[in-house]
């Protein structure tokens, strides 16, 4: 699933605002709509967000590529 689908989710279900999500996960407003059109974020801020909303972001191989 997409991170701009877990925000999205997590802010129908909670009824957090996005202002308040923002300053919770430390990023700007912009930057978390920017996230939430699924746009191109740094690691960091997207692992920011994911953590306040309750995920955690790991990397995990993608195949047999060597």
């Amino acid at each position: 699933m997409k991170y701009d689908k877990l925000i999205h989710d997590y802010i129908s279900r909670s009824g957090e605002t996005v202002c308040a999500l923002a300053k919770r996960a430390k990023v700007s407003r912009a930057t978390l709509y920017r996230a939430m059109q699924g746009k191109n974020i740094k690691v960091n801020v997207a692992r920011s967000i994911l953590s306040s909303v309750g995920y955690h972001l790991t990397a995990t191989p993608s195949g047999d590529k060597q």
